[in-house]
């Protein structure tokens, strides 16, 4: 359920819940096809099998892997990374990309639009603009 994963490259993803006579539930299959694709979350759901960080990876169930135990200390990392980004203009990407993924295409576009202009007035863009025509961090309000 995170917008953002990072994992260990020890980890290892599987949806084992047909096996015990279950389904995987609490937004665990729906979830997971939005993220995967049908045939991917279906491999998992229905084989019970696992994989590994390499082929999550390449599924786009995770954004990046990491030795064992850094996983902490990498997520912190793009954290700060994104930290540095506008805080209005962040909160509203994160909206629109979230949405994105569950409203039909013709109204995740107006919602960008619109969360687009919100970024503009917000007062953060000329800050922004600013501090890159200056080759310096900007400062955020």
């Amino acid at each position: 359920m995170a917008d953002i994963r990072v994992a260990s490259t020890e980890a290892f993803f599987s949806l084992p819940e047909t096996r015990i006579g279950m389904m995987p539930d609490l937004g665990g299959s729906v979830r997971m096809t939005r993220l995967v694709g049908a045939a991917n979350a279906a491999w998992l759901s229905l084989s019970g099998r696992r994989i590994d960080t390499d082929k999550a990876l390449s599924w786009g169930l995770v954004q990046e892997s990491c030795p064992p135990g850094q996983s902490l200390a990498v997520a912190r990392a793009l954290v700060a990374d994104i930290c540095k980004g506008a805080p209005k203009a962040t909160r509203l990407a994160v909206e629109a990309i979230r949405q994105a993924a569950i409203l039909p295409l013709d109204q995740a576009l107006e919602l960008e639009t619109q969360r687009g202009a919100d970024a503009l007035v917000s007062g953060e863009a000329p800050i922004g603009l600013a501090a890159f025509a200056e080759r310096k961090a900007p400062r955020w309000t």
